[in-house]
C-alpha cells in the first residue's frame, strides 16, 4: 500500500570545520503507521531518497526544489516495505487514522 513521504527542513548545524549543514526530518506515512528519521546534509538526503526510497531522479529534483522554496516537501504514492524502512534507519511509530 503506497503512502506519502514528507520532508521537513529542521534548520542548520555546523560540522567540525564550521561549515553549515542542513538537517531534515523524513517521515513516511501510510494508513496506521509512520516511519521517520533525521538526515544531515543535502548529499545524504539525496542519497537516501535515491537509494533507500528508490525515487526517480525527476522526483528527487522536484522534492529538492520544493524544499528550497518552502522548507518542506511531500512526495505522494511512495511504497517502502516495512523491513526496508527499518533497515534504512527509520523509526516506526503508530499513526492515528
Amino acid at each position: 500500500m503506497p503512502g506519502s513521504l514528507h520532508i521537513l527542513e529542521l534548520g542548520q548545524r555546523r560540522d567540525q570545520y564550521d561549515n553549515p549543514i542542513r538537517e531534515y526530518q523524513v517521515t513516511y506515512a501510510l494508513e496506521g503507521d509512520s516511519f521517520s528519521r533525521t538526515i544531515s546534509g543535502d548529499d545524504k538526503l539525496e542519497e537516501f531518497l535515491s537509494g533507500h526510497v528508490g525515487l526517480a531522479s525527476d522526483a528527487i529534483r522536484q522534492a529538492i526544489s520544493e524544499l528550497k522554496q518552502n522548507r518542506h516537501a511531500t512526495v505522494a504514492e511512495v511504497e517502502i516495505p516495512t523491513e526496508q524502512a527499518v533497515a534504512s534507519g527509520m523509526i516506526q511509530a503508530p499513526t492515528e487514522t
